[in-house]
């Protein structure tokens, strides 16, 4: 096993002295927990911005970066995909460059990071810091254990793994559009039983 730190730099996100509100204006987009995904998702328009002095393109998150919530009971891994020119994230974010591609796919950390073993590890650091919320430090992402594999098994891993989650996307769509067949199917047959209900009620009347 290797260290992460043997792999991607570990940057705390941006510190800010206040609160952020979502202005419309600013030369700097702000990625905030609210924002941060599995999916990777996240609308530019919507993001908060502020005007920051220059950042190097160290602090600045590049294409294929990985965002990490560092405070709270999830600490899984966003990978960032086509950021606006600048986007800087805020603590208690956390985010990973990776320092050799060639070495470790994005894909693959991405989803080696948000597994249930590593996120458990992640939480038993993270106790050892005794704080009342949880928090992991930068030095204990830094001393994370890796499997590093050779990129062709990586690859292979990252392409399973996105053809079964493309699969459980399709899967969760039919079952989604079964269950509304079968909602519509039961209301008409609650819609046919009131109708004859009443029909009988009527009957009866008529009768009398």
């Amino acid at each position: 096993m290797k260290l992460l730190k043997e792999y991607a730099y570990v940057h705390t996100g941006y510190s800010f002295g206040g609160s952020l509100k979502n202005r419309p204006v600013g030369n700097t987009a702000i990625l905030q927990m609210s924002n941060v995904c599995d999916s990777g998702n996240y609308d530019v328009e919507r993001l908060a911005r502020v005007n920051l002095p220059y950042k190097s393109n160290r602090d600045l998150l590049q294409d294929g970066d990985l965002v990490v919530r560092a405070r709270g009971f999830n600490n899984r891994a966003m990978l960032i995909k086509n950021p606006p020119e600048r986007l800087v994230c805020v603590a208690p974010l956390t985010f990973l460059q990776i320092t050799n591609r060639r070495l470790i796919l994005l894909g693959y950390l991405q989803w080696y990071f948000n597994l249930a073993m590593t996120q458990a590890a992640i939480a038993d650091i993270a106790q050892l810091n005794q704080k009342p919320v949880r928090h992991v430090y930068v030095r204990d992402l830094e001393l994370l254990r890796i499997f590093v594999p050779p990129i062709e098994h990586q690859q292979k891993i990252v392409d399973f793994f996105n053809l079964e989650k493309d699969n459980a996307k399709i899967w969760a769509e039919i079952n989604d559009a079964r269950l509304l067949r079968l909602e519509n199917w039961l209301l008409r047959e609650l819609h046919q039983n009131e109708c004859d209900e009443e029909q009988v009620e009527t009957e009866k009347e008529t009768a009398c």
